[in-house]
């Protein structure tokens, strides 16, 4: 049985100034998300095959990586089957919650167009390696991974069939150059080893955790082509997301405009799908 927990950033999934705030053009991203979320969840999933029909268990959480949207209150921490009522309470926290930045995006703009950009410079302003370290470290002890009931295969030694399992996606725009490596990661103004910067994001609990016997995997989907059609790779970043077993990340993008993707093989497993128009 599958377990699959979305993670959303609330400050840096869309893109919060610049050309690309349109309020019609930011509705079809967070549609976009809607339909990338139900194809990793259906992911090889066939009615006509027996063995490939049981639906998966999923749980979602909102954060604030950078600090500037105060992380939403979330008492729920549970998996969840999906349901076509499972799906539209998603769909309709997704819609809630985008909407608000999508309006403050328009709202902000109209004032300073550089009002984000701004921010960054601030003394409230949080590096999101830091907020992704500690959104994982909740999510490890909120959710239960370990469910013998639901039959999922979790244990040491038990062959993993072609699904996801337990696993975690994380959806945010990840640097692409050096200037936001310096304002994504404390310390990115200078050149950082690939371990230096997994230790950045990764405290030892949660590579224990990942490294675990839950196997539980960790999947980055990048959002960059949300903000820039093209927008460059960063090469640290991609060798920092296979440079360690149980790690590995989805580097294509939910928007328009071709995916560039970076699929290290996932240990024990097949890849998900590319998220695409």
């Amino acid at each position: 049985m599958d377990q699959i927990l979305f993670i959303f950033d609330l400050d840096q999934l869309l893109p919060v100034e610049g050309d690309r705030i349109e309020e019609d053009d930011q509705e079809s991203r967070v549609n976009i998300l809607k339909s990338g979320c139900l194809r990793l969840l259906l992911y090889n999933k066939n009615q006509l095959n027996k063995k490939q029909r049981q639906l998966p268990y999923f749980g979602f959480r909102f954060f604030s990586s950078t600090g500037f949207y105060q992380s939403p209150e979330q008492s729920n921490a549970n998996f969840v089957e999906l349901s076509l009522d499972t799906l539209g309470d998603l769909e309709t926290a997704l819609d809630d919650k985008f909407r608000t930045v999508i309006q403050n995006a328009v709202k902000e703009s109209s004032r300073n167009e550089e009002y984000y950009s701004n921010y960054t410079n601030s003394k409230g302003y949080h590096y999101p390696s830091d907020r992704i370290k500690s959104v994982l470290e909740e999510v490890a002890v909120l959710f239960d991974w370990d469910r013998p009931s639901l039959q999922s295969p979790i244990k040491t030694g038990v062959k993993v069939r072609k699904g996801l399992g337990n696993a975690v996606f994380l959806m945010t725009k990840l640097p692409h150059t050096q200037d936001e490596m310096t304002v994504f990661i404390k310390d990115g103004n200078k050149k950082l080893s690939h371990r230096e910067i997994s230790s950045k994001l990764f405290s030892k609990k949660m590579r224990s955790f990942f490294h675990g016997g839950l196997s539980v995997s960790l999947h980055f989907v990048d959002t960059a082509q949300f903000h820039d059609a093209d927008a460059p790779s960063m090469p640290e970043i991609q060798s920092t997301q296979q440079m360690s077993k149980g790690f590995w990340g989805c580097r294509n993008s939910l928007g328009s405009g071709g995916s560039e993707r970076h699929e290290p093989r996932r240990q024990g497993g097949r890849n998900p799908p590319v998220l695409q128009r």
